[in-house]
């Protein structure tokens, strides 16, 4: 790859060019189509101050030089390609075991793919985010399994509904500090379902969110208004440690972040010592 040695062997670089691993309060929207949807969002969010669990991006060179290390190049035909092939490049490993070192402990490792997290299409589910990674052998098999996931069947038929083009599909991966929060879930700065732009709707499960995420298991519901920031309508199933003084914040932290945004949000948020953390952020497409 075309960096220094700087670039290679350290979190930051100062000898003029941009390492292809970088910190996420680096990162924002300017830098898209070099480290993803998602992780250009949660830049944007952690330059203008909010809590997101650290981490790092490793960017879509790293990406390109996987596919060009297996001659296939950027935007060449992927129909037959196998795609265990595509192996992280060893003259990063140092770089990497740095932010392993750095984060250390247990990880999550998350697509973050160019068109993810788009105006036009979310990708919701359909690339993969491994929880739970720990050591530097595991998040290197983590991040060659987000890559692989972009070559999966899911990703092609997801791909052709939006009209994306899957051989243009290229993917950075997000490196985080796992979170293990009391509660975790989303939230819809307007109602998703009614389009009433005045609702913040939340949903909460105790631990962490994923299987919410995943559509598996049944959230608690809240629908707060924006103006009175109070709760006209709830749906509890289960015990979710969420005090009505969370719920005002978290509806808060919405609102600053489709400020920020300029439209309605779909945002992963966790609850962590008495704090809201912001874990992704996207539109809302069905609106």
């Amino acid at each position: 790859m075309n960096q220094c040695d700087d670039c290679k062997n350290s979190l930051l670089c100062d000898s003029g060019c941009l390492p292809s691993i970088l910190p996420l309060e680096l990162v924002d929207r300017t830098m898209l189509e070099r480290v993803g949807g998602k992780a250009a969002n949660l830049g944007e969010i952690a330059g203008m101050g909010f809590e997101i669990p650290n981490g790092c991006v490793i960017t879509i060179d790293v990406f390109d030089a996987a596919l060009n290390a297996v001659s296939l190049p950027v935007g060449g035909k992927r129909y037959g390609f196998s795609f265990m092939n595509l192996h992280f490049p060893q003259d990063l490993y140092p770089h990497l075991k740095e932010w392993a070192e750095r984060l250390a402990g247990p990880v999550a490792v998350r697509s973050s793919a160019v068109f993810e997290d788009s105006d036009q299409a979310s990708y919701a589910g359909q690339l993969s985010s491994i929880l739970n990674v720990e050591g530097f052998d595991q998040i290197v098999v983590a991040v060659e399994e987000c890559w692989h996931s972009i070559f999966g069947q899911r990703v092609k038929t997801y791909s052709k509904l939006h009209n994306d083009g899957i051989d243009r599909l290229r993917m950075a991966v997000i490196v985080q500090e796992q979170v293990f929060p009391k509660a975790a879930g989303v939230m819809f700065t307007a109602h998703p379902i009614t389009g009433n732009p005045e609702h913040t709707v939340i949903e909460a499960v105790s631990g962490i969110g994923n299987k919410l995420v995943d559509g598996v298991g049944t959230p608690n519901h809240w629908v707060i208004d924006r103006n009175s920031r109070e709760v006209i309508e709830s749906h509890i199933f289960n015990y979710v440690d969420v005090s009505e003084a969370e719920l005002k914040a978290l509806h808060d932290l919405g609102i600053k972040v489709q400020t920020l945004f300029g439209k309605p949000q779909d945002i992963e948020w966790a609850l962590k010592d008495g704090k809201p953390l912001v874990l992704q952020c996207r539109p809302i497409t069905s609106m």
